[in-house]
């Protein structure tokens, strides 16, 4: 039998904004029990999908750093690549990133067996970007994947799973037939972060100090930045 309509069952159901509009006056009991609205809904989204990062994925982001800070130690480079390129923009560049990593040149040129790529995609199949791990593989990369779960995720040495929802957005919203807010490239860049700070934590127990981006927005910063540069070009950290 259906439920009655109720004034419960109404403010459950009816948006902040309409009510205002409709001049309907809460009590603070009804204004605290109303559901969250759209922002914050998004935002819980990315709570639980970090919360199941946190509780699946350390120890692989973890066991990622030491991989990653062998090869460098023996002489070999990191690379970075996406699909849409605003993971490698992430990566490359940023202020309190590491200067080491390298954007993944065409065609693989200069690669070297041993080599580190870190692949991030929003998309758990990627046809354009299978091929580029396949032929990374074929080059003897190690692979190391950011994405939801897929088929791109089964091609890595190590698959640090995003934990993404499936249809993309996150967020339903009275009125649109697919949900909004997408949040895999925010996660993409959580994970890559969170690898970042593993691998130098990583390296400084080893008794290596990588080198750090320093802020353009900071005093000294050019200079800082390329002598650091030409630090990392001699030493490969």
């Amino acid at each position: 039998m259906p439920e009655p309509i109720t004034r419960r069952r109404f403010l459950r159901n009816a948006s902040l904004a309409a009510l205002l509009a409709a001049g309907i006056e809460l009590s603070p009991a009804e204004l605290f029990a109303l559901p969250p609205g759209a922002a914050r809904r998004y935002l819980e989204a990315l709570d639980r999908a970090m919360a199941s990062i946190e509780r699946t994925e350390i120890s692989k982001i973890d066991r990622a750093a030491r991989l990653i800070a062998d090869r460098l130690v023996a002489g070999r480079h990191l690379y970075i690549t996406d699909d849409t390129g605003a993971l490698a923009s992430e990566g490359l560049g940023r202020a309190g990133g590491l200067m080491l990593i390298r954007g993944l040149p065409g065609g693989l040129e200069g690669i070297q067996a041993g080599d580190i790529l870190l692949l991030g995609s929003r998309r758990a199949d990627n046809p354009a970007l299978a091929d580029t791990a396949r032929r990374a593989k074929e080059s003897d990369m190690a692979l190391i994947t950011l994405s939801p779960k897929g088929r791109l995720s089964a091609s890595a040495d190590i698959a640090l799973i995003n934990h993404a929802p499936p249809s993309g957005g996150s967020v339903e919203i009275e009125g649109l037939p697919a949900k909004a807010g997408p949040v895999s490239g925010v996660l993409n860049a959580v994970l890559l972060w969170t690898l970042t700070a593993s691998l130098i934590d990583v390296l400084l127990q080893r008794g290596h100090k990588p080198h750090i981006w320093k802020s353009i927005k900071l005093t000294g910063a050019k200079e800082f930045n390329e002598a650091a540069l030409s630090e990392t070009a001699r030493t490969r950290m």
